[in-house]
């Protein structure tokens, strides 16, 4: 057991992604919280994701996510969610600051969601994504998000998910 978790900072959606800030780790416990409840565009959201660390991971489990389709948002504005994946994604932006991110990691699983006007909720329960420390390491961005393979919908979360960073100088 890792006497160190990782305490979460500011999230904000930064276009599809969430830029994250770390901050001093904590010896409490090797499992973190984390409340989901927002809305992005037709998607509201409420529900719980447990981040376990691992030697070498972090493993993100979505206990519970209720999901509602809201159809007079404007933002991705669509008369139905047909979500093929939940994802987790950490990326780092290009050096100069122009141009797409780097995909440094992806995890992603199915799911079969279709929300429309007629058939407004749904509920996804125990789906398990996981992110190499490493590669949360070197993100700048950390993002859950939900697809239908052409939009995103962004899952922003109470308290982010942070990447550990090494001490400057250090080793």
């Amino acid at each position: 057991m890792h006497s160190k978790s990782i305490l979460a900072a500011l999230v904000f959606v930064t276009g599809f992604a969430f830029f994250l800030r770390a901050q001093e780790p904590s010896a409490k416990s090797d499992v973190k919280t984390y409340v989901i409840k927002g809305s992005y565009g037709t998607l509201v959201y409420e529900g719980k994701v447990e981040r376990r660390e691992t030697e070498k991971e972090f493993e993100y489990v979505i206990e519970q996510l209720k999901l509602r389709f809201d159809p007079t948002a404007k933002t991705n504005g669509t008369k139905e969610i047909a979500a093929k994946s939940i994802q987790i994604v950490a990326t780092t932006k290009p050096a100069e600051g122009k141009g797409p991110s780097t995909v440094l990691q992806r995890d992603k699983k199915p799911t079969t969601i279709v929300l429309t006007e007629d058939s407004p909720t749904a509920t996804l329960e125990k789906i398990k994504l996981v992110l190499t420390k490493e590669s949360v390491g070197k993100s700048d961005h950390v993002g859950l998000s939900l697809t239908d393979g052409k939009l995103l919908w962004p899952i922003r979360m109470a308290e982010p998910i942070v990447a550990p960073k090494p001490p400057k100088g250090g080793s």
